[in-house]
């Protein structure tokens, strides 16, 4: 991977790679098991898994934007409606994310939180598709601290895609 210096911090540009790609999946893979072991405790509803799915993977990457901050703070404007509107949505975003996760981990206020991760996620994710469309992918990746060389176009796309489809599907249950 290159580096770079900017503004006094080094900045790590992406790798498309298949090694950066199967570290995600890896990722994604301990999530699956995770949820699976915490939703089958007690007995096994495939809701209560989408909740511990969603809960552990919005705590674990909000904690990985958290890790290299700096560098999240200065990169993720370019990528999000709210964020490029609003400095104090980007200063608070990580941490929002972790809380929210956290909700819905300890099952806290069902309806609100599925309509905040919905409305913030999805607002993110036509942000991000509007983005690529116009400006073409970016190489750089500060996204999640130094674990992942992917770029930020890829790891925001791919999270907020699957936070949005796991929140409609749990508010889908809840209607139905």
């Amino acid at each position: 991977y290159n580096t770079a210096h900017m503004a006094g911090r080094q900045t790590i540009y992406a790798e498309s790679s298949r090694r950066e790609y199967r570290k995600f999946l890896g990722i994604l893979i301990f999530l699956v098991l995770v949820a699976t072991l915490f939703s089958t405790l007690i007995s096994f509803h495939w809701s209560d898994w989408l909740r511990w799915f969603i809960g552990s993977f919005l705590v674990l990457f909000g904690g990985f934007k958290l890790i290299n901050y700096e560098d999240f703070a200065a990169v993720f404007p370019r990528y999000d409606v709210l964020g490029s509107r609003f400095s104090w949505y980007t200063s608070i975003y990580p941490l929002f994310e972790v809380f929210l996760g956290f909700c819905y981990i300890l099952d806290l206020f069902p309806s609100s939180r599925n309509v905040i991760t919905l409305v913030l996620m999805g607002v993110s994710l036509l942000g991000m598709y509007n983005n690529l469309n116009h400006k073409g992918p970016s190489r750089q990746s500060t996204m999640l601290g130094r674990l992942f060389k992917l770029p930020m176009s890829t790891s925001l796309l791919f999270e907020n895609a699957i936070v949005v489809f796991c929140t409609v599907v749990l508010m889908l249950h809840t209607i139905i």
